[in-house]
């Protein structure tokens, strides 16, 4: 009797404390309270097992629950005090006292989340404006960066862009004297402000950049390789010279994760110490190279043409495997690449002076056919020109679709895409269709201001090789061009622009040619001995008499090189009487 009394006062004792608490936290629905109790002389017990009671209530549009052991279901509540381990574990929960939430702080946080959503949500650079200018003072650091982000990425955008630069600047300025309030910013947050502050055209030397740059080497050590990747490719699109330090602390990192990059991640880095100038360890370049082999199915067109483009920027000899490699994934996704790709691609080839197989030559000249009427001036000029260095002859096809591409696209051409062009061509030994070398100079004469000695000096070769004849006209207008540059003139370039006029049988005025011998003068010791071989037999072939102290310092020149001139070299500078015409450098 004294144990029924007991378990029966223990039951009432506990659902008294369930309904205290429920009306302690507020709980608006008591959904269930079961208990299905019975009483025999063992105990207090649950038909068909332990003896619980189960509460289920809703609070602050959620459910919890709370689940109570009274003992097992035949146990003596008197016995030792052992108790199973769950049981035990579930005592403890529920003498645990409940933490009172920081009202406060969780209302500051819905908030942030509040405010953060709104800058996502934005539907143009207007209303991140807006947002910026009412709530910056409210901004933590995520705030200023998904505004950055944000703004990078809606004004890249014509029907998003509804700022003009002004107003786009000062609330930058607004985000940047925010940025400094704070003592300290992530990694993912340095990372993706400087991909934004790339994104919105930012100088390198901008206050901003240095600002975040200087953070780099305190957050270095938690970059994740896109992070790592997006801070270099930023500072290689801005223009920022980052400290050798900082360089080297993202060298040290980059072996640290280098197997978790990605083939974007890859493509970025070596992209970026390319077009930097940077010259990344030999370690930390095998480790890249040991990542790619590695991934390299994964590798898409644009991550390809990029790394083989920074290889030969960066003057880098890839390993046989890593090159082979790279040309079998070519392969697999050749119809994916675009014009640029392709052009870059080829042009790296040829820097390198990689040869690639006739399989993967063939499939990008397939390929080329199948995009030409996408090919931009550069891409144009940049393909001949590999295809020249390399010494590969294309299927007239490829290039008569080339020919019609130029003419649709001419007057877009620059100055050095037109002499690259011509020079391929001459190299090829492909005669172009008057009508595109009509084209190409009528687009000459528009740019000729902005040619420079190495672009005149290969047009002139050029066209005399092909053994064209410009006009008077264009021939004027180079000589022209080249009084105003005559003092940036190679030796080289002293050397093939006189061949050519000479091979074209051209007669150029007294006045270029006489400030072409001072300029020869100027850099007389470092003609080579083919470049003094066709100057004199130039001047020979054109009837024209040198100064007798410029052919006394070409003179000195020879004697100072003349174990490394060669049979035709000595020819052409013995014989000017010769009608051979000798080759140009």
């Amino acid at each position: 009797m004294a144990v029924t009394l007991h378990a029966r006062q223990h039951a009432h004792m506990l659902l008294l404390g369930i309904r205290r608490s429920a009306r302690q936290h507020c709980m608006r629905d008591v959904a269930l309270v079961r208990s299905r109790i019975t009483i025999g002389s063992g105990g207090l017990g649950l038909a068909g097992g332990a003896a619980r009671v189960w509460l289920l209530s809703r609070r602050d549009g959620g459910y919890a629950s709370s689940r109570l052991v009274a003992c097992a279901a035949g146990d003596d509540v008197r016995g030792s005090g052992k108790r199973s381990h769950d049981d035990a574990k579930q005592s403890r929960q529920l003498q645990k006292p409940r933490r009172k939430r920081n009202r406060s702080t969780s209302n500051k946080d819905s908030a942030a989340k509040l405010l953060n959503a709104r800058i996502v949500k934005a539907r143009n650079d207007g209303e991140v404006a807006d947002i910026v200018r009412q709530h910056v003072g409210e901004f933590n650091e995520i705030h200023v960066s998904t505004a950055a982000n944000k703004l990078a990425k809606l004004s890249a955008r014509r029907g998003t862009r509804t700022l003009g630069k002004s107003q786009r600047d000062s609330v930058l300025l607004l985000l940047e004297e925010r940025l400094q309030d704070f003592e300290s910013i992530s990694a993912r947050n340095v990372a993706n402000l400087l991909w934004s502050c790339a994104k919105l055209r930012y100088r390198g030397n901008h206050s901003m950049v240095r600002y975040l740059s200087d953070h780099v080497l305190r957050v270095v050590d938690d970059f994740i390789p896109q992070e790592l990747a997006n801070t270099v490719w930023a500072w290689a699109t801005m223009g920022h010279q980052p400290s050798s330090h900082a360089l080297a602390a993202l060298e040290r990192r980059m072996l640290a994760c280098v197997d978790d990059f990605n083939p974007q991640n890859l493509a970025n880095t070596v992209w970026a110490w390319a077009t930097m100038r940077h010259e990344p360890s030999a370690q930390v370049l095998a480790a890249l190279e040991r990542r790619m082999l590695a991934c390299v199915d994964d590798f898409d067109p644009q991550a390809l043409a990029n790394t083989v483009w920074a290889w030969a920027t960066m003057g880098h000899e890839p390993s046989a495997d890593a090159l082979a490699a790279l040309e079998r994934r070519m392969l697999v996704c050749v119809d994916d690449f675009d014009p640029q790709a392709l052009a870059n691609t080829v042009w790296a080839w040829a820097t390198m002076r990689h040869e690639p197989s006739a399989d993967a030559l063939a499939a990008l000249e397939r390929r080329m056919l199948a995009c030409v009427d996408d090919f931009k001036p550069q891409a144009l000029a940049n393909t001949v020109w590999a295809w020249a260095t390399m010494g590969h002859e294309p299927s007239a096809k490829v290039l008569a679709a080339l020919e019609h591409r130029m003419l649709a696209c001419v007057d877009d051409f620059k100055a050095q895409e037109l002499a690259n062009t011509v020079w391929a061509w001459a190299t090829m030994r492909h005669q172009p269709s008057d009508k595109v070398l009509d084209a190409l100079e009528r687009r000459m004469l528009a740019c000729v201001d902005d040619f420079k000695p190495q672009e005149l000096a290969n047009t002139v070769w050029a066209w005399a090789t092909m053994r064209h004849q410009p006009s008077d006209k264009v021939l004027d207008a180079l000589e022209r061009r080249m009084l105003a540059c005559v003092d940036d003139f190679k030796p080289q370039e002293l050397a093939n622009t006189v061949w050519a006029w000479a091979t074209m049988r051209h007669q150029p005025s007294d006045k270029v040619l006489d400030a072409l011998e001072r300029r020869m003068l100027a850099c007389v010791d470092d003609f080579k001995p083919q470049a003094l071989a066709n100057t004199v037999w130039a001047w020979a072939t054109m009837g024209h008499e040198p100064s007798a102290q410029v052919l006394a310092a070409l003179e000195r020149r020879m004697l100072a090189c003349v174990d490394d001139l060669n049979q035709q070299d000595l020819s052409n500078t013995v014989g000017v009487g010769d009608d051979t015409t000798p080759a140009a450098s």
